[in-house]
């Protein structure tokens, strides 16, 4: 037979015993192909390239020392290298572990492409084989030859095998023992450990710090440095020579360790910074401190601009300048935070994106998300009732009086005394001196009041109350902080933690706390991501409007053009008839005069008839310009709200991914049993009640330790931890 892949003739033998569950093959005595002297030394002299230990010089150089030799005294290559000190034995013997690797490899190919010759496996099984033998060798370093996986998989019987490995004179290797290769030694280790000195190298892989014994016993050489930081597999920042030889003069009594190789340290990044030309202090509602307490700042003036100030200014972000340790690999840098400017209404943005200018005197504001706009102030002295109606002002609202019942206020924030059973919705903060009850609040900042029962709140910045939450369903991208009472009966989710007084009771129903996940802005990006094929949709269909539109014109003039000509023949016949009738004698030609006169009228009444068609054409053809110019307006209309919505999504993305969650709950008293706690990976179900702890849900699934106290048994992988506030 002879192999396909490389066509060199060869035979199969069996032995008569063996070969009862084996086809017989003809015998023929052939040639099988090994590697070739030349080509093992040459493969040898590759791989010490590849790792560094010499060069293609040193090479050259080693090969023409081989071949200058006579044939009695032919040396391998690696021993020409080792006695040149061209690399080590421990080199050498790495070396030729992995040229044997290389070698078994090619054999074990050549092995696949015989079998399949001979029908013992197909060429897919012999594929997977290979497959199989370098996945394990990846994970183990230790390969196993393929005629092993393919017995083991019942593919191929061992006498076929050792049938195979007889013919291609590897009988000899035991084919059930795993060839192991050496590896290279690590890189805290030596091959033959010279007491004269030592190498450290440090755990940011930055320095390589020689040390002279105190007990050397002989002169340490410029050489043996070299050699100890080639086999560490020091590539980069080592010293020169004259360097080296200055850290080894033994005049030098300092036995300090002495920088011998330095990488590059990386330089990192800096952020993008933000300067606020305005009081936002006065806009926080509170935050939380040390033991759990809230701090309500005082409310002063608002501040005030005027149309030309400066509102923000960016410092840009400066990208980070990645390093090189060592071993010459490169030490990378993470990319800086660079949040962007966000301009509403009553500012503007510089071209350059790094100033936010006032376009118009009023109250500036800033939203969780960090949009900056400049709002008019709107003062109802009263409630917002059947004398105001709804409120829809794009502004600062302040209503002295409470928001009554049905009634819908949207602005850019809002000043309040109460709110009951209305609806909000703003893009800024909402301050509520008294209390919250059964509203439907929607905002972009963050919501303070007194205490909120039976109401809906979505937020994006901190939900502070001073007394109490009951009965409500909050969703915030901020904190929730209630600072001197419970949470009752109610479902609480907040990106940034809880902390409460009291969660729960003995009589209420249970609380569901979600923390460290933003269930409302995954909400606020599915509705916009909703409403973004929608609006595309209404754009695509003005346009095809504007395309049937823009057809009509043209239309409309050629029956214009048609109808221009007919009116005018007639009027031509007109005056030829009023002619004819003015020069015949009506005594004369009375007969023909009344024929004339019936022809004249039916001529009029023609051009009465095309004169109110031109006229309806004429009115046709404004009312398609108009239709045009109003689609037109549609399509920039839909196009900017698209636009708009788009911005907004991206926004909420954006600063949602550079606000992390906190995952934890603080309980300044009591939390009671049965509440349920929901973080990011895990959660947990209160069995008992609690005293005065801190609950945290801590890392990824499967890292660390938890408290069992008060989790349900069946949450044994759960990583929440309780502890002592």
């Amino acid at each position: 037979m002879s192999c396909k892949k490389c066509g060199v003739k060869f035979t199969i033998e069996f032995n008569e015993k063996d070969a009862k569950n084996s086809p017989k093959i003809p015998l023929e005595k052939g040639k099988f192909e090994k590697i070739a002297q030349e080509n093992s030394y040459l493969l040898l002299g590759k791989l010490a390239i590849k790792y560094d230990f010499i060069n293609k010089e040193q090479l050259r150089d080693a090969l023409a020392i081989q071949a200058a030799l006579p044939p009695p005294k032919k040396q391998y290559l690696g021993s020409i290298l080792v006695a040149k000190e061209m690399i080590s034995q421990a080199q050498l013997d790495f070396l030729i572990s992995t040229q044997k690797i290389f070698e078994t490899r090619k054999l074990d190919s050549k092995f696949g492409t015989i079998a399949v010759g001979n029908k013992f496996a197909t060429q897919a099984q012999i594929d997977w084989a290979l497959q199989q033998q370098n996945i394990r060798f990846k994970k183990t370093k230790k390969l196993r030859l393929i005629g092993d996986i393919l017995i083991q998989s019942n593919v191929m019987t061992t006498k076929q095998r050792d049938a195979i490995l007889v013919r291609q004179k590897r009988f000899n290797e035991n084919p059930s023992v795993e060839t192991n290769p050496l590896t290279p030694l690590p890189f805290e280790e030596e091959p033959k450990k010279n007491t004269n000195f030592s190498l450290s190298i440090s755990m940011n892989k930055l320095f390589v710090t020689l040390r002279i014994s105190d007990k050397a016993n002989e002169p340490v050489t410029i050489e043996e440095i070299k050699q100890a930081l080639q086999l560490k597999g020091i590539k980069h920042g080592i010293l020169t020579d004259s360097e080296i030889a200055m850290c080894l003069n033994p005049e030098d009594s300092n036995k300090e360790p002495q920088i011998i190789a330095e990488g590059i340290k990386p330089h990192p990044p800096k952020n993008a910074t933000i300067k606020y030309y305005f009081d936002t202090d006065s806009l926080k509602i509170g935050t939380i401190k040390k033991g759990g307490s809230i701090d309500f700042k005082a409310k002063g003036d608002f501040p005030k601009v005027t149309t030309g100030s400066l509102l923000a200014q960016k410092e840009p972000a400066v990208e980070g300048i990645p390093g090189k340790d060592v071993f010459g690999c490169k030490i990378p840098v993470s990319n800086p935070q660079d949040p962007k400017l966000i301009s509403g209404q009553g500012t503007s943005l510089s071209q350059n994106n790094l100033k936010i200018m006032a376009t118009t005197d009023g109250i500036p504001e800033i939203s969780a998300m960090g949009k900056v706009y400049v709002s008019p102030e709107l003062k109802i002295s009263g409630d917002v009732c059947m004398e105001t109606g709804h409120i829809n002002f794009n502004g600062k609202i302040h209503v002295l009086g409470s928001i009554q019942n049905g009634y819908h206020v949207q602005g850019n924030s809002l000043i309040a005394r109460e709110i009951l059973k209305a609806e909000i919705k703003m893009a800024g903060d909402i301050i509520v001196n008294g209390g919250i009850i059964g509203a439907q609040i929607k905002t972009d900042g963050n919501i303070q009041a007194r205490y909120i029962h039976d109401s809906h709140i979505e937020a994006f910045g901190d939900v502070v109350v001073e007394k109490e939450i009951i009965d409500s369903q909050i969703a915030t991208s901020g904190q929730c902080l209630v600072n001197e009472g419970p949470i009752l009966s109610s479902k609480v989710a907040a990106k940034k933690g809880i902390c409460a007084m009291n969660i729960g009771s003995e009589i209420s129903k249970p609380c569901h706390l979600i923390v460290g996940v933003d269930k409302n802005v995954k909400r606020k990006t599915e509705q916009i991501k909703t409403i973004i094929p929608q609006k595309t949709a209404e754009i695509e269909k003005l346009i095809t409007l504007r395309i049937h539109l823009m057809t009509l014109p043209g239309k409309i003039e050629t029956k214009i053009g048609s109808l221009v000509q007919i009116l005018d023949r007639a009027m031509v016949k007109q005056r030829e008839l009023k002619k004819i009738v003015e020069s015949l004698d009506p005594q004369k030609h009375s007969e023909q005069l009344t024929d004339l006169g019936c022809q004249l009228k039916e001529v009029m009444l023609k051009i009465t008839g095309d004169e109110k068609n031109l006229d309806d054409l004429f009115n046709e053809q404004d009312h398609i310009t108009t239709k045009i110019s109003n689609n037109q307006k549609e399509i920039i209309s839909a196009e900017t709200e698209l636009n708009k919505i788009k911005n907004k999504l991206e926004e909420i993305t954006e600063w949602s991914s550079r606000e992390m969650g906190n995952p934890e709950v603080v309980v300044k008293a009591t939390i009671f049993a049965n509440t349920t706690i929901t973080g990011m990976y895990s959660s947990l179900l209160i069995k008992q009640n609690l005293h005065k702890v801190f609950i945290k849900e801590e890392g990824l699934p499967g890292a660390g330790e938890f408290h069992k106290i008060g989790i349900n048994s069946s949450k044994s992988e759960s990583k929440i931890t309780i502890r002592p506030l």
